[in-house]
């Protein structure tokens, strides 16, 4: 498969005071198979990310359907990355009004970046499948808060290694405070200067969770995850290095908003009532819990997914991981809705 296209895109926002939004669409080279359905892609990421650490899965994905043309009755025509508001560029747009909020950024908000991505009309195909990692997960079902059944702007989610509890495993977790203050102090001690790109590389390849992932995803993450000094509002603007676009006051102020994941898997109960909702982990259940796995899942609790499926030689960091593996995960279950499915009519 040849190079896909990468076009970049800013969204502003429809609040007063509020945040941009940064965002890319990759598309194939050449012409699309008529007669088929045609489908959008979106992404969203975690916390301490950036949308560009999508891209190996999504070249993976074109890649399998670049193999499967001739048997499809459906074709992607394009896939989007969205960085949220205080993530990758999102955030070096954003930095003194992120400055001056230092409380942080709540799912919610996000949320709300991604509907004003939504509402620019920038997506192109008559199908839209939203596809969340971590926190990004997290952000897709409060993105579709105030809709009905049939105003809903996805026709199909995959949520990927969501970071979702109940209330009472919250609760839990809150008064044992162990896991809360571990999560707090790694944010708070994480090293975020280096005097270089090149020496930031060097050293994520010693430590983790860098040097577990693939190379290419420590290359983006380097190119991409990082801003130089003098634009991160350093007090010198000769100031040389680089430092995480994510500042550490933002993503240790985001995990105050706890209580958004509680609200976000109440209200998968409404979505997998209307629309194919799957749900996929890695095979090491390094950061979700498996029995709060076994809780996301549970019909009993009146989430009934479509698929849940596990990714091999991957942890909740899949997408760095294992973007290969996540990219088939991600087929099979596009696979699942739309393979029966030929070209819908406009009105």
């Amino acid at each position: 498969m040849g190079p896909l296209i990468a076009t970049n895109v800013v969204i502003p926002s429809s609040t007063l005071n509020g945040l941009d939004v940064a965002a890319t669409r990759y598309s194939p080279q050449g012409p699309f198979v008529a007669n088929r359905t045609q489908i959008s892609l979106l992404f969203t990421h975690g916390v301490s990310f950036h949308k560009e650490l999508w891209l190996p899965t999504i070249e993976h994905i074109f890649d399998l359907q670049k193999h499967s043309l001739g048997e499809l009755k459906f074709v992607i025509v394009e896939a989007w990355t969205v960085d949220l508001p205080n993530h990758g560029q999102s955030a070096i747009i954003n930095h003194s009004r992120l400055v001056a909020r230092p409380d942080g950024i709540s799912a919610y908000e996000s949320a709300r970046a991604v509907e004003d991505f939504l509402a620019a009309h920038h997506v192109g195909a008559e199908k839209l499948v939203a596809i969340g990692h971590s926190a990004g997960a997290c952000v897709l079902p409060l993105s579709t808060i105030g809709r009905t059944n049939d105003t809903l702007p996805y026709s199909s989610m995959i949520l990927v290694e969501p970071p979702m509890m109940t209330q009472e495993v919250l609760d839990s977790v809150m008064r044992d405070g162990k896991a809360w203050k571990s999560l707090i102090g790694m944010a708070k001690s994480r090293k975020d200067t280096w005097p270089s790109r090149e020496a930031a590389r060097a050293w994520m390849s010693m430590h983790i969770p860098w040097k577990a992932w693939e190379s290419r995803c420590v290359d983006l993450f380097v190119q991409y995850g990082l801003r130089d000094l003098s634009a991160a509002g350093s007090p010198s603007e000769s100031s040389e290095g680089v430092t995480l676009c994510c500042s550490r006051v933002q993503e240790v102020a985001g995990y105050a908003y706890v209580q958004d994941g509680v609200d976000s898997l109440n209200r998968l109960k409404f979505l997998c009532s209307y629309i194919p909702v799957h749900c996929v982990f890695g095979e090491s259940a390094d950061v979700v819990h498996k029995s709060t796995q076994v809780a996301i899942v549970d019909p009993k609790q009146g989430r009934t997914f479509k698929s849940v499926a596990r990714v091999p030689r991957a942890g909740h960091l899949v997408i760095q991981e294992n973007p290969r593996g996540l990219a088939e995960a991600i087929w099979a279950a596009l696979q699942m809705d739309y393979a029966q499915e030929g070209p819908t009519s406009r009105l």
